[in-house]
């Protein structure tokens, strides 16, 4: 039965037994050898700079002196608008193992329970939900107990994949730099054949488009065994995470500072919606900055659930020997994946876990 202010939820597209027997003599230890997790950022505290604030106004410097002087700046792909020929595959697999994913953990989810918490939204994979006292959204009770329920394809696109339902204007001549200005002959002397509102949808936003989980049913159709689907998503989770590493060392992206909006593209735009940390200091602007693959495809860690055979939920005073792992890699772990070795830091697997008599006694 699942406890009160618990309720067991369906999977959605934004995710993504160890033996009872304890040797006689056994030493824990308090000190972790694990790799902790980066700190939970207040409202008030902007996300760490990628690259640093000397190292950009360097950059910038050396912008400026270029600018002044008048000549012609060779620009290299994707700078001058063209694809970069080496990463258009990229592109497809990352695209291709997205879909995969999604695919892959819609399947896995019907056979293991996924929880989210009411409050603050953090995630729980397995059948019993935590009894760790983490939250700290707005109107959490006062132990900070869960009450439980229920950016890559735009990266793609860029890097060269074509989307029927996302008709993109490819660039045939390279753009030149200059004295800092861009020069664009297409839009000078644009081609007949780029007529205004051609590839333009008229059938409307309601007409229902399909679903790239949709398109890996026929292919999944005669897999029975779930250890099987869960081990396809782990590659294809790998696959989307390095391919988005690849992309991202040609094709720029930004992340707002204080706020998880994403921009793909040379510059952030100068749309006005940004509601974070003092954004009226801002004009609602958002704080771009070089963004990371967490920025792009944010995993949602959740606490490894280690003995899969045991229904007791994990506690709060034991939460220092509790590993954690992306909610994605930890379903389909619990789905029989093996777990890759980056991981290994974060599930804490060489710690033990003592019994809450034996906590007092630990080292």
């Amino acid at each position: 039965m699942t406890p009160p202010n618990f309720r067991t939820i369906s999977y959605s597209a934004r995710l993504v037994s160890r033996s009872n027997y304890w040797p006689t003599f056994i030493r824990h230890s308090s000190v972790s050898t694990g790799t902790e997790l980066p700190r939970k950022l207040k409202r008030c505290e902007r996300k760490p700079w990628v690259t640093s604030v000397n190292e950009l106004k360097r950059k910038a410097r050396l912008e400026r002196e270029e600018k002044q002087s008048a000549r012609e700046q060779i620009l290299r792909p994707p700078e001058n608008g063209l694809l970069v020929k080496e990463l258009i595959p990229v592109a497809h697999q990352v695209y291709a193992a997205r879909a995969e994913l999604l695919g892959c953990v819609s399947k896995v989810a019907k056979n293991i329970a996924l929880y989210s918490c009411s409050v603050c939204g953090e995630a729980h994979v397995g059948h019993t939900p935590h009894k760790i006292r983490t939250c700290d959204g707005v109107g959490s009770l006062n132990n900070k107990e869960h009450r439980w329920m229920k950016g890559v394809v735009e990266l793609c696109i860029q890097g060269g994949v074509n989307i029927p339902e996302y008709p993109t204007r490819r660039r045939v001549f390279p753009a030149y730099s200059v004295a800092g200005r861009i020069i664009d002959f297409e839009r000078r002397f644009p081609k007949e054949e780029d007529t205004p509102g051609k590839d333009i949808n008229t059938s409307g936003f309601w007409e229902k488009r399909k679903n790239p989980v949709e398109g890996t049913e026929s292919a999944d159709a005669n897999v029975v065994n779930l250890r099987e689907v869960a081990i396809r998503g782990m590659e294809s989770w790998e696959v989307m995470r390095s391919g988005i590493q690849k992309l991202m060392s040609k094709y720029a992206v930004h992340t707002c500072g204080y706020c998880p909006e994403v921009q793909v593209g040379p510059k952030g735009h100068r749309v006005r919606n940004c509601q974070a940390f003092k954004h009226q200091m801002r004009d609602g602007q958002h704080a771009w900055q070089e963004a990371t693959v967490d920025d792009l495809a944010p995993p949602v860690y959740v606490w490894h659930v280690r003995d899969l055979s045991s229904r007791e939920p994990l506690v709060n005073d034991l939460r220092r020997y509790y590993g954690m792992l992306p909610a994605v890699v930890e379903l389909f772990a619990q789905a029989g994946a093996r777990v890759s070795g980056d991981y290994a830091s974060l599930m804490r697997e060489d710690i033990a876990v003592p019994e809450l008599e034996e906590m007092k006694l630990a080292v």
